[in-house]
Parts: structure tokens; C-alpha cells; sequence
């Protein structure tokens, strides 16, 4: 603690072990201006050695490495270290050197010097002998010093052998383990290490055995585990064992499946493959059921599924089910008729076949309908057919109807009669019969109706019994329009057929039409009034003299005459109208 002393000035510190000046101890003792260190003895840890010995000089002054000399036993120093042959100190106990320099700081006077020695030993460096490698079976139970005999291990020097063989090497794992082979002398000298290789062997493949063969029902549901067991399979040293089971078997469909069973034991090893034959045997025949008959009307329109769903016909297997019902069965008889119902599953196994009795019955009776009676004039001719027809007969069917009409009634003598319906269907069965009251009347006088033609306010008229036909007249005329019929009505309306339509029981006025002829009224230059100047009316066809249309013309008044005019114009009209229906008449008779 020289610290304590801040005005020292010279200090003696001679024969001491002292082997650093440091140099802190200017800064400790500014004052300080000699120091005398001479005579160190400094003796080192004692060092073992095998071969050329190596030291570093560790004497220092004021932070300098001091400078060996007087190396003994022909040491040599470069670059502050101190190295001995092996040959050289193998029989001595130490080495040393020496220092001797002035003190390295500049405002201190003084002398630093003395001697290391460095106690040596020379020793050998232990040698190990091995084999390579060794090979051992997976699982024994090996101590290391079985396996150092094992590999017959041996070191030099009395040394001690030791090894990592009990904490690398895994006897339950297969594989190469590196083992390391380790010796010391008493010196503490290490031999080089030795590697060996110590081999665990795998495990012998395993044996597979199971049963040849297994048979299961087509759509069973069967688990990998389920089968193995099924099967017997097993292993000799317990491997677990995998197949194709899953993926080589179509459970679907019937077969002979092959299943190959596989095994690889914990080191890899693979077993000889062993393979099952898998039967999927094929379902069993299905069963149809239905019920034993039915009945149809005749001429029913039937599908097989609506037959089929009639008949609750099923199979237990769901299998698809055939009939001949649409050979087997004439749908416009009556009768029994034996239909045939089939079924084959999908492994083309096929079901006992099962008849149904399918009767088709007679038509109902048809009915009969009709009014409940018709009055007609005393000798009138009237036949079967327009009688059904006046009364609406008709059956339900449409089966023909037959009567006592033309018997039952005396048609010259009025008074009440009776008529009877009667049908039988194709099936011959009868309808009730209807009765119809035919009442035979005296005649009536006959009605006289009057029918007039009008020509644009220019009227013509004849009378006729009601339930004529009205003679039609001739086509009218009307400069630049054209005649399009006679109408009940001025504008629109219905037009008359003269061929059907019949003169009513009371008076009536048919009406002259016209359309306008687009072109003419172009061609004039503008549009005209719809009432012409002048009509002419002509007939249709020639009179029986053959002129009949020249002398028939008549031109009404232009706009503006005097009503005698007018008046004369009609007259002569009307008298034209009678002319033209005596002709008619008289061509008709």
C-alpha cells in the first residue's frame, strides 16, 4: 500500500519475488526518484511436458516486457517468449532465465533485476489402441468394460482409459454410434482420442401370417381394424401390419378382391408382403311382393309405375321391377289377365316371379239424356236422326241410341205420344231407358211478316210467311262505293245470310252497306259526301227475257230537285222492288 506514502523518494524492495513494476506506482508516489528491485527470485507453477516446452515472459517493467538472458539449458527468446528443447531439459527438474534493466520511467533512478524458474517434469503422452469398430445386436445389454475387451482397448503409461460408450450408444435404436476412447496419465497428460464405431443392428424382418381368405356381404361396412382381426394377421415381433384393404376392395360390387398385407418393423426392415383373397359374395335374390289382383276400367290409360304403385309392388332389396303389363293386357276387353312381374338385382341375381290377375271390367252403363218432350205439326215428315237431334239425345258414352219413335207415334192423328230411349254400350250393358212425350198438333195458320230493303232512305217492301227464307234482291249500286251486303242494322250490325237465315214472326228492315272506293275518290280530286248525286240499282243476274238489267236502272234525283221529282223516283222504285220479286217467285215455283 505504498499509496499511503505520497512523499516517498526513494524506495528499496531488493530479494523480494516481485516480477511487475507497475505502473501505477509513479502516479501513487508522485515524489518518488529511486527505486532499487535487484535480486528477484520468482519461481513458477510446476509444468508437466511431453515435448518442446514454451513460455511466455511475463516479467514486466513500468509496462515493458523485460528481456530474457542467461537462458539455461540452451534456451532461445524472440518475441518475449522463452522455448526449450524437449531433448534438452527431458532429465532436469527446472529451467530458468534472467533480468536485469534499468527502471523504465524517466524520473526514477534505479535497477530491476532477478531470475524465473520455471519446475518442470517430463512425462509421455499415453497412447490408445482399439479396433475400428464393433458390431452388437439391437438390445444387449454391453458395459463399458465388456465392450474396451470388446474392442480389445488398450493405452501406454499406466494411463487411465476412459470412453462415452455408455451415454452415446442406444442398444434399442439401430444404427452407427461414434464412440470416443479417452486416457490420462498421472502427469494429467491426455492421450489422443480414438474413435470406434460401434454398429446396432437392425431387427430381422418381420413375419406375417393370416388366413388365406374371407368372405363378406356385398355393402358390408368393415374397418381396417375389424378386418385384420377377422383374419388372424399378426406379426412375429409385434411390427404393426398395413394393407391395401381400404382402396383394392369395391364393396359394392360382388368379387374376388385381393388385399396384400405389409409390415415394416422400427428399423425399416419390411416383411415378406402376404396377401388375403376378400370375396364379396353377391346379394341375395330379392322378393317381390304385390298384391294378388285389381281391377281396371276398360280402356284405361295405365303406366307400368302407376300399375305397379296400384299394386304396392316392391322387393326387399329395392331392386327395379319389370312387368309384362303392356303385352299381357288388352285394355278394350273385358277379362282377366295374368301380368307377370320380374326382378333381377344388380349382381344379375334374379327374383322368383310373381303373378297378378289384373281384371278389366265392363263399360258402366251409359246414360241417357234428353228433352222431356218435342211438339210437332200433324204429318210431319220427321226421321229417327232429326228427332235425337230436336230433343238433344245423346249417353254418356257416346254408344247409339235407339227408340220406338218411328212406331210409337201416329203422325196423322194429333194427340200425346210416347217415345222410349234405349242404348247398349260395346260391352252390352243397357242404359235405363228415358221416355220422351211427343206431342202431334193441328197446324197453324200461317204468320205474314214484312221485310223491307233499304237503299240509302229508299225502301222496298214484300211480305213472306214467318220461317221463309228471304229471297235476296240484286246488288245496289252506288257511284264510287262498293255494295257490301244487307245488314239489320244502317251501320254495322249483322249481316243476313239469305241462305240460312230465316224470315222472323215480325217485320224487319235490312239495310244496304257500302264501303268507299279509296282510288275513285283520289282520282276526283278530293273527298265526296258519303250520299252520291244519283244511285243506280241493278240485279245481279239476267231476267228471264234476258234484259232484265237495262231496263231495271233507276237514277234517284240529284240534291236540289223538286219533291215531285223525288216522289216519282220512289214510286217507280217500288214498283221495280214488285217486279223483281214476282220474277223471283215465279223462277222459284
Amino acid at each position: 500500500n505504498l499509496h499511503a506514502f505520497p512523499k516517498l523518494q526513494t524506495l528499496t524492495v531488493d530479494n523480494n519475488h516481485i516480477s511487475v513494476l507497475p505502473t501505477s506506482l509513479k502516479t501513487e508516489n508522485p515524489v518518488l526518484t529511486t527505486l532499487s528491485a535487484m535480486n528477484q527470485t520468482i519461481t513458477l507453477k510446476q509444468k508437466v511436458i511431453v515435448s518442446d516446452l514454451v513460455l511466455d515472459n511475463e516479467v514486466k517493467n513500468f509496462g515493458q516486457i523485460t528481456t530474457a538472458k542467461s537462458i539455461s539449458n540452451k534456451g532461445t527468446y524472440q518475441n518475449n517468449q522463452i522455448k526449450w528443447l524437449f531433448e534438452d531439459i527431458k532429465s532436469v527438474n527446472a529451467v530458468d532465465y534472467q533480468f536485469s534493466e534499468p527502471v523504465q520511467e524517466a524520473t526514477i533512478q534505479g535497477t530491476f533485476s532477478g531470475k524465473v524458474t520455471q519446475p518442470i517434469k517430463a512425462s509421455k503422452v499415453p497412447v490408445i489402441s482399439a479396433d475400428a469398430e464393433m458390431n452388437y445386436p439391437k438390445n444387449e445389454t454391453v458395459s463399458e468394460a465388456a465392450f474396451f475387451k470388446d474392442i480389445s482397448a488398450s493405452v501406454t503409461d499406466d494411463a487411465t482409459l476412459t470412453s462415452d460408450f455408455e451415454s452415446v450408444v442406444d442398444f434399442a435404436k439401430a444404427g452407427t454410434y461414434e464412440v470416443t476412447l479417452n486416457a490420462v496419465n498421472e502427469d494429467g497428460v491426455k492421450a489422443t482420442s480414438v474413435t470406434v464405431l460401434v454398429h446396432i443392428a437392425k431387427s430381422p424382418a418381420p413375419v406375417i401370417t393370416a388366413d388365406k381368405e374371407i368372405t363378406y356381404t356385398k355393402n358390408a361396412e368393415v374397418s381396417i381394424t375389424e378386418y385384420l382381426a377377422a383374419i388372424h394377421a399378426k406379426t412375429n415381433d409385434g411390427s404393426p401390419i398395413e394393407s391395401d384393404f381400404a382402396t383394392a376392395v369395391n364393396w359394392g360390387t360382388a368379387g374376388d378382391y385381393t388385399v396384400t398385407l405389409r409390415s415394416t418393423n422400427e428399423d425399416g426392415v419390411e416383411a415378406i408382403p402376404v396377401e388375403v383373397t376378400v370375396h364379396i359374395a353377391k346379394s341375395p335374390a330379392p322378393v317381390i311382393t304385390a298384391d294378388k289382383e285389381i281391377t281396371y276400367a276398360k280402356n284405361a290409360e295405365v303406366s307400368i309405375t302407376e300399375y305397379l304403385a296400384a299394386i304396392h309392388a316392391k322387393t326387399s332389396d329395392g331392386s327395379s321391377i319389370e312387368a309384362d303389363l303392356d303385352t299381357a293386357v288388352t285394355w278394350g276387353t273385358v277379362g282377366g289377365y295374368t301380368v307377370t312381374l320380374r326382378s333381377t338385382n344388380e349382381d344379375g341375381v334374379e327374383a322368383i316371379p310373381v303373378e297378378v290377375t289384373v281384371h278389366i271390367a265392363k263399360s258402366p252403363a251409359p246414360v241417357i239424356t234428353a228433352d222431356k218432350e218435342i211438339t210437332y205439326a200433324k204429318n210431319a215428315e220427321v226421321s229417327i236422326t232429326e228427332f235425337l237431334a230436336a230433343i238433344h239425345a245423346k249417353t254418356s258414352d257416346g254408344s247409339p241410341i235407339e227408340s220406338d219413335f218411328a212406331t210409337a207415334v201416329i203422325w196423322s192423328t194429333a194427340g200425346d205420344y210416347t217415345v222410349t230411349l234405349k242404348s247398349t254400350n260395346e260391352d252390352g250393358v243397357e242404359a235405363i231407358p228415358v221416355e220422351v212425350k211427343v206431342h202431334i198438333v193441328e197446324p197453324l195458320a200461317p204468320t205474314i211478316s214484312n221485310v223491307t230493303f233499304d237503299v240509302d232512305d229508299v225502301q222496298t217492301t214484300e211480305s213472306l210467311e214467318a220461317g221463309e227464307l228471304i229471297s235476296e234482291p240484286l246488288s245496289p249500286t252506288k257511284e264510287g262505293y262498293t255494295f257490301i251486303g244487307w245488314y239489320d242494322s244502317k251501320t254495322g250490325g249483322n249481316k243476313w245470310d239469305f241462305t240460312t237465315d230465316k224470315m222472323p214472326a215480325y217485320n224487319i228492315i235490312l239495310y244496304a252497306q257500302f264501303s268507299k272506293d279509296t282510288n275513285k275518290a283520289e282520282a276526283a280530286g278530293g273527298d265526296k259526301p258519303s250520299t252520291p248525286s244519283s244511285i243506280k240499282v241493278s240485279p245481279t243476274g239476267q231476267s228471264e227475257s234476258g234484259n232484265l238489267e237495262n231496263r231495271s236502272n233507276i237514277k234517284l234525283p240529284a240534291t236540289g230537285d223538286d219533291n215531285a221529282t223525288v216522289l216519282l223516283v220512289g214510286f217507280g222504285l217500288l214498283m221495280l222492288g214488285l217486279f223483281i220479286r214476282l220474277t223471283q217467285k215465279k223462277r222459284a215455283k
